[in-house]
């Protein structure tokens, strides 16, 4: 068995038996195909099964260290990702054509700091969902159509590919979406009552009659609406309002955990005591860090209610001198 064929039946593996994405297999295809190319050439020859297992730890430092530089160098995070790509290839042929090479566990991969979630913030989370509902110069249904999708992603936290996989036959939306997500999981996603109103509005409005199998949302001529649209929306909308390029419909669905998070205490009335609302950064270095616990033992807290707004106030004297308010949705 040649190295190439190896390869073709490790792609096969994620795609039928591990149900990868296609993105996935693609990148990882991409990762061990050019880490196989640079052993052909560096050893002169063509490389079978049994090369393989013979690839010493010299041999991958050199090919991540090509990597590293050149024209096209790859950034630490990338090269990590490679490294990890050409580990699973080697896993697999120890498995599945007993081909073991304990040498390759020798090599480390490059230092990767880990980065903060980068999540909108309500205000800009809610600026893009108006501004989209606002645009006069175009169709008012569609308009409409891309505020019910830029709902979704927030309201609901769906991918770009699941809010568009939604069919005409599961609107009304109900009060949970049963969502196939990546590699087939399935999960179910809670339909806040204006993510409903919103696609309840685009129905309205639409100009075409769909089948229940057909896919929810349309683009102007009738046919699927594509993600590079809701991509190049958000990037429309983000520049008419002034936000960085970080706010991404991809963007969005984060911000959905990282403000249901924030809101947990009026969620979980249960809790023995209220939690205090942390930045994104602090949730993310307790989450790595140690394990989760009580951010204040003094914390006290007041709710007031209004027409369609409510208010809730923490404050803690031990911990912050300050109070930290969060607004919340409230009866109409």
């Amino acid at each position: 068995m040649t190295a190439g064929e190896a390869l073709i039946a490790w792609l096969d593996y994620l795609a039928l038996e591990r149900r990868s994405s296609p993105r996935t297999v693609e990148a990882y295809r991409a990762c061990v195909r050019a880490y196989l190319g640079f052993l052909e050439q560096h050893r002169g020859e063509a490389l079978t099964l049994a090369s393989l297992g013979s690839v010493s730890a010299a041999e991958l430092r050199a090919y991540l260290a090509k990597r590293r530089t050149g024209d096209h160098p790859l950034a630490a995070r990338s090269l990590s990702q490679s490294l990890s790509a050409i580990r699973a290839f080697h896993r697999f042929i120890d498995r599945r054509f007993d081909t073991p090479n304990v040498a390759l566990s020798l090599v480390r991969g490059p230092r990767v700091r880990p980065g903060a979630p980068r999540p909108v913030s309500e205000d800009q989370a809610f600026g893009l969902i108006e501004e989209a509902g606002d645009e006069e110069e175009r169709a008012e249904w569609t308009a409409a159509r891309d505020q019910a999708v830029l709902t979704l992603l927030y309201g609901c936290g769906l991918r770009i590919s699941e809010a568009l996989s939604l069919k005409r036959g599961d609107a009304p939306l109900p009060e949970s979406l049963r969502i196939v997500g990546k590699g087939g999981k399935t999960r179910l996603a809670p339909v806040l009552p204006a993510v409903r109103e919103a696609a309840d509005l685009y129905l309205k409005m639409a100009p075409f009659t769909l089948a229940p199998d057909e896919p929810l949302f349309r683009a102007a001529r009738g046919g699927p609406l594509s993600p590079r649209h809701v991509q190049a929306t958000v990037q429309r909308l983000r520049g008419r309002l002034g936000l960085s390029d970080r706010a991404t419909p991809h963007a969005l669905r984060h911000s959905f955990a990282t403000h249901l998070r924030r809101r947990r205490p009026a969620l979980d009335p249960g809790t023995a005591g209220p939690r205090l609302p942390l930045d994104d950064a602090t949730l993310h270095r307790r989450r790595r860090r140690r394990p989760a616990q009580r951010v204040c033992e003094g914390a006290s807290a007041t709710l007031t209610a209004g027409k369609g707004v409510g208010r809730l106030e923490f404050s803690c004297q031990a911990t912050t001198q300050q109070a930290i308010t969060c607004s919340l949705p409230g009866p109409e």
